[in-house]
C-alpha cells in the first residue's frame, strides 16, 4: 500500500521548497505526492471508499507550481478542474478564484469567490482572497472591511500579514518620478543632451476614493538656434473607483520668459475584465515637441484609445490623437501596439511586441520636425530576466531589440533599428524603480540619425 504522508508535514515541505524560488524541488514534491497517493482510501473492515486529501492535495500543488512558474494556462486548467470536479471544496474555488486574478481577470475571480462563499461565508482564506480581489476592482471600502475583520480573527495568518501590508501601503502618500536624458542624440524632436523630469506627489487616499497631487516638470533642449527650456508647476486631483479611472489637472507653464495656465483631464473606463477605453484633454499639451515651444508655438490635443486584454499572454491597444497647433497646423496620429507572449518560465519572460504608428499634418514649413505624412512598422522584442527575488523584493534585467520600416513622404522608406538594455528593482512594496538605456537609429527628412539616451522611473510609497 502507498505511504501516506501527514497533510501537514507535506504542506509544510512544498510551501517551503516554493518560498526558497526552488521550483524543480517544489515540482518533485507535487509528482511523489501524486505517485504515492491513490485518488480514494478503504475504510477498514467495510468495502466503502472516501477521498483522499492528500491526493487532491497533490493535485493542488500542480495549480500552484504552474502558478509561481509563470506557466498561468496550465495552472488555471489544472485549478479549473479541480474546482468543477469538487463543487463542494471551498479551498479548491478559492484557489481557483486566486489563479484567474493572476491571469488580470479580477471580475471573474469574484464571480468564482461569490460561489465559494455560500459554503461558508467567513471563511479567512475566502476573505483574503476577496479583499485582494476588492483591492485590485479599486473597491476600497469593501477592501478595507473585509481587511479589518480578517486582521481581528486570525492577525498571525501569513496571508492576512501579507493582506494588512497591501492595504497599510494603499493608504500612504506616493512619490513618482520619471523622465529621460539624452546622451547622444540628433534626432530634431527634442534637442542635444536634452532633459525631460516630472516629478509629482500623490497625497493618502481621501475619503477612499480621491488623491490629491501636485508636482513639477522641466524639460530643455540644445537646438541649433539656441536652447529651449520649458518649466511646470502643476496640482490636481483623482478619483478611482470601480471600473473608472479620472485625473484633472492644472498646470503653471513657463517658456520663452512667458507663463501660460495649461489644463489636463484624462480617465478611462473598464467595462470587464478585457475591455477599457480611455481619453486625454490637454491644453498647452505636452505632445508639443520642445523645438516648437521654444519658437513660440503650443497646442492642445484630445487622445482617445481602445485597450484588448485577453489574458496576460495577449493584449492590444489602438490610440487616435489630435494637436491642433497655434501656427495652423493640425496633427494626427494612430497606433497600435501590441504584446504576444511567446516565452515564459520563472525567470525568463520573452514578449513579441508589434507596432504601428502614422502620423499626418496639414502645415510644412516650421520650425519643428514636422513630417507631412509618415508611417512606421517596427516589431521588437523584449526579454524580462528575474535575477533575483526574496518575497516582495526583486531585481530583474530587460533587453529589448526592433528592428522595422519607417516611410515618409517625399523621401521614400528607411530601416529604424532599436536596441535597449534595463534593470528594475522592487522593494518592500514601496519601492519600484528602473533604468534603461536606448539607442535607436531612424530615418528623419531621408537622413537616419541615431539618438543614445536613458530613460528612468520610481515610485515610493511614504
Amino acid at each position: 500500500m502507498p505511504r501516506i504522508y501527514p497533510m501537514k508535514n507535506l504542506r509544510i515541505s512544498f510551501t517551503a521548497t516554493l518560498e526558497s524560488e526552488n521550483y524543480p524541488g517544489a515540482l518533485t514534491v507535487t509528482q511523489h505526492t501524486i505517485n504515492t497517493s491513490p485518488p480514494f482510501l478503504r475504510l477498514m473492515g467495510t468495502p466503502t471508499s472516501i477521498p483522499n486529501d492528500t491526493w487532491l492535495q497533490g493535485h493542488s500543488f500542480l495549480s500552484t507550481v504552474a502558478k509561481y512558474s509563470n506557466d498561468l494556462p496550465q495552472a488555471e486548467m489544472t485549478a479549473r478542474e479541480l474546482a468543477y470536479n469538487a463543487p463542494g471544496n471551498q479551498g479548491l474555488r478559492i484557489d481557483y478564484a486566486s489563479v484567474l486574478q493572476a491571469r488580470g481577470w479580477p471580475r471573474a475571480a469574484e464571480n468564482e469567490l461569490k460561489k465559494a462563499e455560500v459554503i461558508e461565508p467567513r471563511n479567512i482564506n475566502l476573505e483574503v482572497e476577496q479583499a485582494w480581489t476588492a483591492l485590485t476592482l479599486q473597491e476600497w471600502q469593501q477592501a478595507a472591511v473585509l481587511t479589518h475583520d480578517v486582521v481581528e480573527r486570525e492577525p498571525q495568518d501569513p496571508g492576512v500579514v501579507r493582506l494588512k501590508r497591501a492595504v497599510d501601503v494603499h493608504n500612504l502618500a506616493e512619490l513618482r518620478i520619471a523622465g529621460s536624458t539624452g546622451i547622444d542624440a540628433e534626432g530634431p524632436d527634442s534637442g542635444k543632451h536634452d532633459v525631460d523630469l516630472t516629478t509629482i506627489v500623490y497625497s493618502p487616499p481621501l475619503k477612499d476614493n480621491w488623491r490629491g497631487f501636485a508636482g513639477f516638470g522641466y524639460a530643455d533642449g540644445q537646438f541649433s538656434e539656441e536652447k529651449g527650456i520649458v518649466r511646470d508647476w502643476l496640482a490636481g486631483v483623482e478619483w478611482r473607483s470601480r471600473n473608472i479611472w479620472l485625473e484633472a489637472e492644472y498646470a503653471e507653464r513657463v517658456f520663452n520668459h512667458e507663463h501660460k495656465p495649461g489644463a489636463r483631464l484624462s480617465g478611462w473606463y473598464d467595462f470587464n475584465d478585457n475591455w477599457r477605453i480611455g481619453s486625454q484633454l490637454e491644453r498647452l499639451s505636452h505632445r508639443v515637441p520642445l523645438r516648437a515651444m521654444k519658437n513660440g508655438v503650443t497646442g492642445n490635443s484630445a487622445q482617445a484609445y481602445v485597450r484588448w486584454y485577453q489574458n496576460e499572454r495577449r493584449k492590444y491597444g489602438v490610440s487616435w490623437a489630435f494637436t491642433d497647433f497655434s501656427d495652423s497646423n493640425q496633427r494626427h496620429e494612430v497606433s497600435l501596439e501590441g504584446q504576444e507572449r511567446i516565452w515564459s518560465s520563472p525567470y525568463l519572460i520573452v514578449d513579441f511586441l508589434p507596432s504601428l504608428y502614422y502620423e499626418q499634418n496639414i502645415e510644412h514649413d516650421t520650425p519643428y520636425y514636422n513630417p507631412i505624412k509618415t508611417f512606421d512598422i517596427v516589431p521588437a522584442f523584449e526579454a524580462s530576466h528575474l535575477l533575483w527575488r526574496s518575497y516582495e523584493n526583486s531585481w530583474e534585467q530587460i533587453f529589448s531589440a526592433g528592428v522595422g520600416a519607417s516611410w515618409q513622404k517625399h523621401y521614400g522608406t528607411d530601416v529604424v533599428t532599436q536596441l535597449g538594455y534595463g534593470q528594475r528593482i522592487s522593494w518592500n512594496d514601496v519601492i519600484d524603480a528602473g533604468a534603461t538605456l536606448h539607442w535607436e537609429k531612424r530615418p528623419y527628412d531621408g537622413d537616419r540619425e541615431h539618438n543614445l539616451y536613458v530613460e528612468f522611473d520610481m515610485t515610493f510609497r511614504f
